[in-house]
């Protein structure tokens, strides 16, 4: 990863926790965030069960942004939300992170 990508991957990392800690929207995405997960250096099923532990802390509707390096990670999301169905609202592949913002289903 280039010095560019990884200043970039951690300001999307500092504006997420930022925004999760006043529930508040993050950067261009549009969504309020009502936690933050860093999953990272976690590996599967990991982050997975991780997220759904945080998913159960939170009120139906609430946004859960989840930050992973595992890159099985990305169809292990896929797979989840749409098995249990919670939302995937957004991905974004940054450098080697994951990012996930979910909701949870109401």
């Amino acid at each position: 990863m280039s010095s560019a990508d990884a200043k970039s991957a951690d300001r999307l990392e500092a504006d997420i926790k930022a925004a999760a800690a006043i529930g508040a929207e993050v950067g261009d995405t549009g969504f309020v965030v009502g936690e933050y997960l860093d999953a990272s250096g976690l590996t599967c099923p990991l982050p997975l069960l991780k997220a759904k532990q945080a998913l159960n802390r939170l009120a139906g509707n609430q946004i859960l942004v989840v930050v992973c390096t595992d890159p099985g990670s990305v169809r292990d999301f896929q797979v989840f939300t749409r098995q249990s169905g919670h939302g995937l609202l957004q991905t974004r592949e940054q450098g080697n992170h994951y990012y996930y913002w979910l909701q949870k289903k109401p």
